[in-house]
């Protein structure tokens, strides 16, 4: 899928659950149209002004990026012909000028045609100060985006930046291409009705939005890719994900990709569905507040992990569905070493040494205390699955035994993520644990949830971490194309995260996907579950 969100938003979260209202009407049963349920509406269908999974959902049906993703993760085209490379002469020797050469034959959904001005276009309402943007996150180190003819784009960066393959009109940013000749003539394009009923250039045109209820696409028969094999998809808008079960159980939807995990057996049981397990990519963090006094040392943040029986508690909270084994893939990905970042095991012998030392001894109620204050954090979480409610009340009850008085504090996904100003306890630094529930970006640097200059309100380093190791390891990484030398310094910064223990990776995201067993040529990718649409078929 593409980034569920941009960088900072990533960080937020990846699985809120929104409230819409429905209306119970029949799937239609044709066999070249397809009713897929989704959680909660669309805020807008310009992909300039929106993330999270409406992004995911939008981008790839009705738009094109310059690079897409395929299901492991690798750099694939889109739009452009090939992926630039030192090799092809894509980039340049000192690694500042990369160059697109854009499929030929390209039209828009209107009939016109898609060129290099249109890639130009969009990048300027990316850094158009007055577009509702979320982040411009390495599109601000590029100097400058030439078309010197209709089928080439050249961009030019300040420094060398290998995250930009993946982030520049990639499925590390939230923002495809644009039409330069529908756009062009607006200040900003935060109120433009194009925003309700878009033009793009991928494989569905948008036909019909009835807010609350439904977004109706049909396949556009000009799509470079070419024609799709369904005629009709419709995205209708669900209030949670028990209605996404029982809507699939009354045929009311055909299928659905972002159900729970949980939910699996369930829909595995309906007749004629094939239900599968669809790996995000992403992962669920236990995470301190490293500003705070009671996690300040890395001796309590140890103690209480080595204290709370992990792989128990995920396993049981999510009834076997998730595992933390290898739990840090979901957060450092193709790089993750599981020798340098595995888990700690269980050993509650060893926290109760290692608090003691931190001076955290048992009072008369057993529970720890230090000159008078009790060692009772307060855990932040969202509001959302039910495997996430399990998991806090399964670590409440497992930390009590280590003397650890943990104080649940479940937030609806408005205020979990919010500003600080607007009483966002992540933001706002009011927590001493979280559980974080990030979608990552493919490009392997960290820096954005772990720079020492990302700290709120400046950015999502939501622990307050800050290494300077890391720093360093993080900005070399971005400055070398080569794939060997960045898995070096992603090393790098899994052995000092490991020593420092800010957070530790407790599961992989994963959501339920479930669709009719006769739909061929599906793969619901932890990047694109759209990615290949245009080839589905029953």
């Amino acid at each position: 899928m593409p980034k569920y969100s941009s960088h900072t938003a990533a960080l937020v979260v990846a699985a809120a659950l929104l409230s819409a209202c429905t209306h119970g009407t029949t799937a239609q049963r044709a066999n070249d149209s397809l009713v897929i349920g989704r959680l909660g509406d669309f805020q807008s269908l310009n992909p300039l002004l929106i993330s999270g999974s409406d992004t995911a959902t939008i981008a790839p049906l009705v738009f094109s990026f310059l690079l897409t993703a395929d299901a492991n993760g690798r750099l694939t085209p889109d739009l452009a012909r090939v992926v630039p490379s030192m090799a092809n002469g894509g980039i340049s020797r000192d690694g500042t000028t990369i160059v697109y050469h854009l499929r030929k034959s390209v039209l828009w959904q209107d009939g016109r045609p898609l060129t290099s001005a249109d890639v130009a276009f969009t990048y300027r309402q990316v850094m158009n100060p007055r577009n509702n943007v979320e982040a411009r996150d390495v599109y601000d180190q590029v100097a400058r985006v030439d078309a010197p003819d209709p089928s080439t784009v050249r961009v030019k960066l300040r420094q060398p930046n290998s995250a930009v393959l993946s982030y520049f009109f990639g499925p590390d940013g939230n923002y495809t291409i644009l039409p330069q000749h529908l756009l062009s003539g607006y200040s900003d394009l935060n109120h433009v009705a194009f925003n309700s009923m878009p033009v793009g250039s991928g494989p569905f045109r948008v036909v019909d939005w009835v807010h609350g209820d439904r977004l109706r696409l049909e396949r556009f028969d000009g799509y470079f890719g070419g024609r799709p094999a369904l005629r009709e998809i419709v995205l209708k808008v669900l209030a949670s994900q028990e209605n996404q079960l029982i809507q699939m159980r009354t045929h009311e939807i055909g299928a659905t990709f972002d159900a729970s995990v949980t939910q699996l057996p369930d829909f595995a049981k309906i007749p004629g569905v094939r239900a599968v397990r669809a790996a995000v990519y992403g992962g669920a963090l236990l995470g301190f507040n490293m500003r705070d006094p009671m996690m300040s040392d890395v001796r309590v943040r140890r103690a209480l992990v080595e204290a709370a029986d992990l792989p128990r508690i995920v396993a049981q909270a999510s009834n076997g569905a998730l595992t933390s084994t290898d739990a840090g893939r979901g957060f450092f990905g193709p790089d993750y070493n599981p020798s340098i970042a595995g888990a700690l095991p269980y050993d509650p012998a060893a926290a109760d040494r290692l608090l003691d030392q931190a001076g955290w001894r048992r009072n008369g109620q057993g529970v720890r205390q230090r000159n008078g204050v009790r060692l009772a954090p307060a855990f932040v979480y969202l509001q959302s699955s039910p495997e996430v409610e399990s998991f806090a009340v399964l670590l409440q009850a497992t930390l009590r035994r280590a003397g650890a008085a943990l104080t649940l504090r479940p937030y609806p996904s408005q205020v979990y993520g919010a500003p600080a100003s607007a009483g966002g306890p992540l933001y706002g630094g009011k927590f001493q644990m979280t559980l974080l529930q990030l979608i990552v970006a493919l490009d392997p640097s960290t820096e954005y949830f772990l720079g020492c200059d990302r700290m709120p309100p400046k950015g999502a380093n939501l622990t307050r971490y800050c290494s300077d190791a890391v720093d360093r390891a993080n900005a070399a990484s971005i400055q070398t194309y080569d794939p060997k030398e960045r898995a070096k310094y992603s090393a790098a910064v899994q052995r000092q995260v490991a020593h420092d223990f800010p957070f530790v990776p407790v599961w992989q995201q994963a959501n339920a996907a479930a669709y009719p067993a006769n739909l061929t040529a599906v793969y619901p990718s932890a990047f694109f579950i759209f990615g290949n649409v245009a080839r589905w078929r029953f």
